[in-house]
């Protein structure tokens, strides 16, 4: 399996690197106040409005990283972006090297982790649950902005 490695804080984490549209620099945000604080707002790429996730925000890590880069994912046929401090490879890991995570996940962001994997001897990463970044309300809430947005331009 491949996966997109990227840095939030000390932490490693990784996602499919089938649904990584693109990397990008970050950009001006639409913000959006009626959304939860860790939705940054809308970006508009290419004229398609895409929400970032603060992956900091998202874990509880209030203090900004100086440098960050955005990673488009897709998710149930939508983009969203998903911002972190540092993009740092693409890594293959055979299946032997993921794991389910133990106990001391649960609870703690516990519905986003789909695996551990062991990327090399020195380095876990926690394989992001794409699907559950964001909940089946928040989603709502991000198409009703986005509709709102384009509407009254």
């Amino acid at each position: 399996m491949r996966f997109l490695v990227f840095q939030v804080k000390e932490e490693f984490f990784a996602v499919d690197v089938f649904r990584v549209v693109e990397i990008i620099n970050p950009m001006k945000f639409h913000h959006v106040y009626d959304l939860p604080g860790f939705i940054e707002g809308l970006i508009n790429l290419r004229g398609e409005l895409i929400p970032v996730v603060s992956m900091r925000k998202r874990f509880g890590i209030e203090e900004q990283s100086e440098s960050s880069r955005i990673i488009i994912v897709k998710v149930e046929n939508e983009k969203i972006g998903l911002e972190v401090d540092e993009v740092l490879e693409i890594v293959t890991v055979d299946e032997d090297r993921l794991s389910k995570p133990s106990r001391l996940f649960r609870g703690f962001r516990a519905e986003f982790i789909e695996s551990v994997a062991e990327i090399d001897t020195e380095r876990v990463a926690i394989i992001l649950n794409l699907d559950k970044v964001l909940s089946t309300e928040e989603k709502i809430m991000l198409k009703d902005s986005k509709k709102r947005i384009t509407r009254d331009g």
